[in-house]
């Protein structure tokens, strides 16, 4: 008889031990919050606090992320294929979805990113490459 399947998530606890130890290794590594500390934190706190999956939080746009209405608009999905990275539609009707962002937190971590993004954008002139408006790289 096989073994059930260990469930797989981090109690609070976990959590907290986690983003603490996330927190020092950035602040020992560059002395404060640079661009790819807070693009994982970002991510991270998204993963944890909306429950979408990786794939999802990696094909999204910030054009599915409504600031204004706070919500988070799932309609697609990252997936390798054949050691290719694409973007494609969920597997069911059932993945796409709205997610209300209830956190004032996570909403600024998203703006704070959005605006880190969009400095590194201009400083190597990447404002409109084919990457631009994507929320995780």
């Amino acid at each position: 008889m096989k073994k059930k399947d260990e469930e797989k998530y981090l109690t609070a606890k976990e959590l907290n031990e986690f983003f603490e130890k996330f927190e020092e290794q950035s602040k020992i590594k560059k002395g404060g919050r640079d661009g790819q500390s807070i693009q994982y934190k970002t991510l991270f706190t998204l993963l944890v606090m909306t429950g979408i999956r990786i794939g999802e939080a990696l094909a999204l746009n910030w054009s599915d992320i409504d600031f204004n209405k706070q919500i988070l608009t799932i309609n697609k999905t990252q997936v390798e294929l054949k050691r290719k990275v694409e973007v494609s539609t969920p597997k069911t009707a059932d993945s796409n979805r709205v997610i209300p962002i209830n956190s004032d937190y996570l909403l600024e971590l998203l703006k704070e990113w959005k605006t880190n993004q969009r400095k590194i954008e201009e400083k190597f002139n990447r404002e409109n490459s084919e990457y631009s408006g994507i929320v995780f790289l």
